[in-house]
């Protein structure tokens, strides 16, 4: 018997998006929604290329130029906290000495802060360029103006909040160990220096000390074994003068500020 009329098949068209919809398929209804007449993708496994999308190079299927996520950077908390560790214990010592270092390291991470995002800005909105980090360096000096300023109005309401503390613990201290306690103490000197670290840290500006902190931190450790040396040594530094501050015959040392004027400014308290 004589085969029956064949169906005639369309040839395959291009559509809109520019792939090739499937032979034979039917005109989308005028009217129709831009969704409705997206072809239906088959599920595949990831990286394979699906219907009508152009084809995958191949070095993107390729394990090595898969991005395996952010690098992770070493954490520099503990070499923080053994710098205020230190700090407390050079305050027991040299209190003039330890307020000295406390204020370098805060306009040292502003001005780190402050050329960081200089140098992340100018490459966000014109690529990164080799004369980005000569220019920051020689910037510097400029942004440490701005640092020098801050530093020293939070170093005033750091200062205050550290003399009424110093207070504070020497009224308890005397009240819990039956022993006189002054502001001159080297208890009340480690304790005041602590708080007014802290007022630092989380007071007002405090967001750029911190983030120019942990920066600079991770420049000087580089890995997380430099930074248990560098902790290593800063617990060692507090440790050698904590002690040395309770040695027969040693009292809190005023340098560079004369004894006198040093005497004169603590009398009232």
């Amino acid at each position: 018997a004589p085969a029956g009329p064949q169906p005639v098949v369309k040839p395959a068209r291009r559509t809109w998006w520019g792939g090739r919809a499937k032979a034979g398929a039917a005109p989308a209804p005028v009217g129709a929604s831009r969704a409705a007449q997206r072809p239906y993708y088959e599920p595949r496994p990831y990286g394979a290329p699906q219907f009508g999308s152009p084809p995958r190079p191949a070095a993107f299927s390729d394990p090595a130029h898969v991005n395996s996520g952010p690098r992770l950077r070493h954490s520099v908390q503990l070499p923080l906290l053994t710098l205020l560790g230190a700090l407390c214990g050079l305050a027991m010592t040299y209190p003039v000495v330890a307020v000295l270092v406390a204020a370098g390291w805060s306009v040292l991470a502003r001005t780190v802060e402050a050329s960081s995002l200089a140098i992340f800005s100018g490459a966000a909105e014109r690529g990164r360029r080799r004369s980005d980090v000569p220019i920051a360096i020689l910037m510097s000096p400029f942004r440490a103006l701005p640092a020098v300023l801050t530093t020293a109005l939070v170093m005033i309401v750091s200062g205050v909040v550290a003399a009424g503390a110093a207070i504070g613990i020497a009224v308890l201290l005397t009240g819990a160990t039956g022993i006189a306690m002054t502001v001159e103490s080297e208890p009340v000197l480690a304790g005041a220096m602590a708080v007014g670290v802290l007022v630092g840290w989380w007071g007002p500006a405090g967001a750029t000390l911190r983030r120019g902190s942990r920066r600079t931190m991770r420049v000087l450790t580089l890995h997380r074994l430099g930074a248990l040396c560098v902790s290593l040594v800063l617990g060692l530094v507090g440790a050698y003068f904590a002690v040395r501050s309770q040695a027969s015959g040693i009292a809190p040392d005023w340098y560079p500020l004369a004894e006198s004027f040093a005497q004169s400014l603590l009398r009232p308290f």
